[in-house]
This record gives C-alpha cells, sequence and structure tokens, in this order.
C-alpha cells in the first residue's frame, strides 16, 4: 500500500515550516532593505522609551535605597528600591540611558522612573497639606534585565534618581 502524496507532503511541510534549518528567514523579504529594517527597529525603540500620548508621564523617583544584581541566562537582572516623591506612584521602571552603552567612566546607566499619580498635574495647596505619609507608602520597586552584550566593557551598574544614585559592581 503506498502512502497518500498530498497528505504526506502537507506534514512535511508542517513539519518543516517550525525550523529554519540554521538559515535567517528575517531578511527574506524582498519588499525591505536592511537599511529600513534597521530604522524601523530604531524609531520602534525610540518608541517604547518615549512616553505614550494620553498616557501619564513618568518621572524619576526621589530616592534610590538599594540595587541588587543577580546573574542570569546571558545577563544580569537588576533590582532597585526607592521613595518616590508622594505616594499612589505605579508602574516603576528601570530604563536603559545611552541605549545601554556605558558611559564615560564605564558604568552602564539606569534611571529609575515611575508614573505619577493623578494628582500630581494638580497638586494640592502646601499649606493645606496633610502631614507628610510614612516612607511605606511612598515605597517603588523596579527591575530591569541587562544582557552580556551591553556590559561586555562595562566595570559597574549605576541607578539614577532625582536626589542621588547607587552604584554597584557587575556580577561575573
Amino acid at each position: 500500500m503506498r502512502p497518500a502524496p498530498i497528505p504526506t507532503a502537507i506534514a512535511a511541510a508542517l513539519v518543516l515550516a517550525g525550523c529554519s534549518a540554521g538559515f535567517d528567514v528575517g531578511n527574506l523579504n524582498p519588499f525591505t532593505s536592511a537599511e529600513e529594517e534597521a530604522a524601523a527597529e530604531a524609531e520602534a525603540a525610540a518608541a517604547a522609551a518615549a512616553n505614550r500620548p494620553g498616557e501619564p508621564p513618568t518621572e524619576r523617583i526621589a530616592a534610590v535605597e538599594a540595587v541588587t544584581a543577580g546573574r542570569g541566562y546571558r545577563g544580569v537582572l537588576v533590582q532597585a528600591d526607592g521613595l518616590a516623591p508622594r505616594p499612589g506612584y505605579f508602574r516603576a521602571q528601570l530604563r536603559l540611558l545611552n541605549e545601554g552603552r556605558p558611559a564615560a567612566d564605564g558604568r552602564v546607566e539606569l534611571e529609575f522612573v515611575a508614573r505619577a499619580p493623578e494628582t500630581a498635574a494638580n497638586p494640592p495647596d502646601p499649606a493645606a497639606q496633610a502631614p507628610a505619609p510614612s516612607d511605606v507608602a511612598r515605597r517603588v520597586t523596579a527591575a530591569q534585565f541587562v544582557g552580556d552584550d551591553l556590559l561586555a566593557a562595562a566595570t559597574g551598574i549605576r541607578v539614577l534618581a532625582t536626589g542621588n544614585a547607587a552604584e554597584i559592581a557587575v556580577p561575573r
């Protein structure tokens, strides 16, 4: 008995579609050039770093309290704890500065930012303000993975806030 050629061909096509056999299929689009693809990737990265219209802007937090880093697969996971200027800040994140390239002193710089609460646009009158809240309500935590390709030439990691900065050595 002979196997049916059409079902066998379909099965083979599905199996082979999942593997690229070591070939880079990302540049097989005949309608784009490498320069256009690079420009599109750069534009997408810039849009991701910028604040989106209609969303609250991000601000640097007031102070960095602690920075830790642990080795991961092909990179380092950096975690920072800090204090926001007021309670209510959310979506804290560590943003790579200089596209992840080390600064002149050899440190990779991360900016510790968070989204301000809605009241931050119209802060209350300082004279009518309630007593300062405890630090617990202002505490924020964020993490960012930094790949080994960015850390190859780096001597350390620096996390920047409005009032201070914290530095640690790159875990090896």
